[in-house]
């Protein structure tokens, strides 16, 4: 359990980095003035993302707890979107955001998610062995 904990912190730590870094060199390079931070978005995700498979990772260990993973991660998307909408309301429902705004939000989301649900299947194909 620890090994994976490293890993996820590892990953997400990497991934935030990276895809900040190449994200904001898009972002300077073609002059797209974005109405929020997209440090603060990055940082967002990657530790709402972190917190959910290490709780996942946690509660899988759980004998009384390990058929409701799948359950509990469902549970994790349908609250991310709001409390991420209520973090960030002034600057993204307040304003009208054009393409590129729209998917400077989009794609740290989109990213995230799919290295979260990577290590989530990898929980789940684990118990179900």
């Amino acid at each position: 359990m620890l090994k994976n904990s490293i890993t996820y912190v590892i990953a997400f730590a990497l991934l935030g980095f990276l895809g900040f870094t190449t994200h904001n060199f898009y972002t300077e390079e073609y002059q797209i003035n974005l109405p929020f931070s997209l440090l603060k978005v990055y940082v967002f995700f990657a530790v709402f993302s972190l917190i959910i498979c290490l709780l996942l990772n946690i509660l899988s260990t759980v004998k009384k707890m390990e058929n409701q993973i799948g359950l509990f991660y469902l549970a994790s998307i349908f609250l991310k979107l709001p409390i991420f909408g209520a973090t960030f309301y002034n600057s993204i429902f307040k304003i009208t955001l054009n393409t590129n705004q729209r998917l400077s939000l989009v794609i740290p989301m989109m990213v995230f998610l799919a290295v979260e649900v990577f290590f989530i299947a990898k929980i789940l194909s684990k118990k179900s062995v």
